[in-house]
């Protein structure tokens, strides 16, 4: 994998087959939907994951007069397991990291949720709910990693 500000992980599609493009060693055109791009990012996600890395982050938007497109790619990859975007544009940037961060509700969640299981833990218990809804190991470790994702964001913007 390569080092990057977020961790051990793949930058897919661009860093592909020595720096060449995936688009290009496929013959597939790059459209502005991005499509056709859908079976290689779901199954970069899932190689990532299974090789032990952090989600992958995506490619570059080359589009760059279309802001509105960019932030369907991003909501778009981020829904199917990225964890960042490549940006090629300062304009991307805060379009990206505002994405990209977890919310301050989901992070409130996430430390509700771990609380919850902790106590729930040394009482014995593998399960349990936490606001109605179903809470167990997956699900703690989910919530895990909102707070991991957290904790790194806010020590990078203390490092600037």
């Amino acid at each position: 994998g390569t080092i990057t500000p977020r961790g051990d992980s793949l930058p897919w599609l661009s860093e592909c087959r020595n720096k060449k493009s995936i688009t290009l060693d496929l013959g597939i055109a790059w459209s502005v939907e991005e499509t056709e791009l859908l079976p290689y990012r779901s199954a970069f996600v899932v190689i990532s994951r299974a090789a032990g890395l952090e989600p992958p982050i995506d490619t570059v938007w080359i589009h760059l007069q279309d802001p509105d497109g960019f932030r369907r790619s991003v909501e778009h990859v981020k829904a199917i397991g990225f964890q960042g975007k490549l940006c090629i544009h300062p304009d991307q940037v805060p379009v990206a990291n505002a994405a990209f961060t977890p919310p301050a509700e989901e992070v409130a969640r996430a430390r509700k949720i771990v609380a919850a299981f902790k106590d729930a833990e040394a009482k014995g218990l593998a399960s349990i709910q936490v606001d109605g809804r179903f809470v167990d190991y997956p699900i703690v470790a989910l919530s895990q990693r909102v707070l991991d994702q957290a904790d790194a964001i806010a020590a990078a913007e203390g490092e600037k």
